[in-house]
């Protein structure tokens, strides 16, 4: 069973209001089919939209949070978001994802759908793997990228950090905190999938 706090060890953010992201996330989605729309209210509203998660990404849970909007998918796989470059390019802002999963960390940065900058640690079957793109931020921590083990060179912590030096906000989040304000849910059609979607049972321990 999966445990939803180690599915929300994951963001994708991005800097422009609830309604404006969440309208231009539909209007894309909608190219590919009909697309459902929710308001929720409330923790549970929110848990009941999102859950339970699936082998395929068909909804997206848009979130406010200090200016900026986080779109949570029902995908069990962490691995970066699908819809960062394009809803970063359609809203003409900035995006982040950031992943702190035991098994390896990203974070990434765009800028009107063009990377600005990358950092990605993790396990490849059974061997680690690191390589950076883009300049670096005056924030970062260099020194971490030339440790011999490359497993040590993007631990957890430092993702946490560039998350907060980014948006100004501390890391880990609060989720009860942050579901419990007004979110809005799409889900996209899956009619047309050629293979039947997997769901997993979930604990919720947030």
């Amino acid at each position: 069973m999966t445990r939803l706090s180690a599915h929300l060890h994951e963001i994708c953010a991005f800097e422009a209001d609830l309604t404006r992201a969440a309208d231009t996330n539909e209007a894309s989605m909608r190219r590919y089919g009909p697309v459902q729309r929710w308001r929720n209210r409330g923790v549970d509203e929110a848990l009941a939209r999102l859950l339970p998660l699936a082998s395929f990404a068909s909804r997206y849970l848009h979130v406010p949070w200090a200016g900026w909007t986080l779109v949570l998918r029902n995908e069990r796989v962490i691995a970066a978001n699908d819809v960062l470059i394009s809803l970063s390019k359609e809203l003409a802002c900035r995006g982040m994802y950031g992943s702190w999963a035991t098994n390896g960390c990203m974070w990434r940065v765009v800028e009107n759908g063009e990377l600005r900058r990358a950092v990605h640690c993790f396990l490849d079957s059974d061997r680690w793997e690191f390589y950076e793109e883009g300049a670096r931020y005056p924030f970062e921590h260099p020194e971490l990228y030339e440790k011999r083990r490359k497993k040590d060179r993007m631990p957890p912590a430092v993702v946490l950090e560039y998350l907060q030096q980014v948006m100004g906000v501390p890391f880990p989040p609060d989720w009860r905190s942050l579901l419990s304000q007004e979110t809005v849910c799409l889900e996209r059609s899956t009619h047309k999938l050629r293979r039947p979607i997997e769901e997993y049972a979930v604990e919720v321990d947030i």
